[in-house]
């Protein structure tokens, strides 16, 4: 794929995760030379139903976000880098739960549980490495690391997009949601070399589940209950509570957006973004 250029090369660090492929492409449908930075540098399966040559069109390297040399030369000429990764609980098993085909009465007890943090995980080299999945590390180090390497790397002021939340959620510890502000706070003091933007997404759904019984879609469900309960019979008392879902494709638009919009900067609350909720 030819480079479009400074002003349209956008690098996307888990761009093979749930919104990540989404950002990769809505960037991809807007002419954008995409370059995608994962673990192992592998294309995604395409989504069932959906035209896919936006796949082929996305260069997937490898890198290891935390060892900067891995992929410094991407970040260059970049207009924008997008950190879409972390983690909702300190280990990554809700993962598998939450995007499973199990019965939700099977699978909804182990949705929080946890494990040792510490496991074995192949670094760039393939060497096996302990490392550390805190929120600390991946929520917060994470996108410090790369948008530092991206300051050093890149001195035209670009964008660099951090992946946010709404709010926390019940049931899940209070430090998910510090970690995301403190991150927030960190890369918001690195003006005026990046342009900080902050998307805060509440629960995500993507349309291509639609069809299938995995238990993302039936908390979606749920949630899209008790929000019209909310809206209409108690006029959104329980705001703070209660939150509207947002599909993937939604958030990856306003993405997107922002990362077009030179004189935007801060957070874009999850409120601002549901006004396409139809999208």
């Amino acid at each position: 794929m030819t480079g479009i250029g400074l002003s349209k090369k956008i690098v996307v660090f888990g761009g093979t995760g749930f919104l990540g492929k989404r950002i990769c492409e809505n960037a991809i449908s807007r002419g954008y030379d995409v370059v995608s930075i994962t673990g192992t540098g592998k294309k995604p399966n395409p989504y069932e139903g959906e035209e896919s040559s936006w796949i082929n069109k996305v260069n997937w390297k490898r890198g290891n976000i935390f060892y900067p040399e891995t992929y410094t030369n991407e970040l260059k000429n970049a207009k924008a880098v997008v950190h879409s990764i972390g983690i909702l609980l300190e280990n990554d098993s809700y993962k598998k739960i939450v995007g499973s085909n199990d019965g939700i009465i099977n699978t909804v007890s182990d949705l929080f549980k946890t494990s040792n943090p510490m496991a074995k995980t192949p670094d760039i080299t393939g060497n096996n490495v302990i490392i550390d999945k805190t929120y600390e590390r991946f929520n917060t180090q994470s996108a410090l690391v790369s948008a530092e390497a991206l300051i050093q790397a890149n001195h035209e002021k670009p964008a660099f997009v951090y992946i946010s939340a709404d709010r926390g959620f019940p049931g899940i510890p209070s430090g998910y949601i510090e970690s995301k502000r403190r991150t927030e706070y960190e890369l918001y003091q690195m003006q005026p070399e990046i342009r900080p933007v902050f998307l805060r997404p509440g629960f995500m759904y993507d349309p291509s589940e639609e069809n299938h019984n995995s238990i993302r879609k039936h908390i979606k469900n749920s949630m899209d209950i008790l929000e019209g309960f909310n809206k209409k019979l108690l006029f959104n008392s329980l705001d703070g509570i209660i939150r509207p879902t947002i599909s993937t494709k939604l958030v990856a638009k306003w993405c997107i957006d922002k990362i077009e919009d030179d004189e935007f900067r801060g957070p874009l609350m999850l409120d601002a973004m549901i006004n396409l909720k139809n999208c």
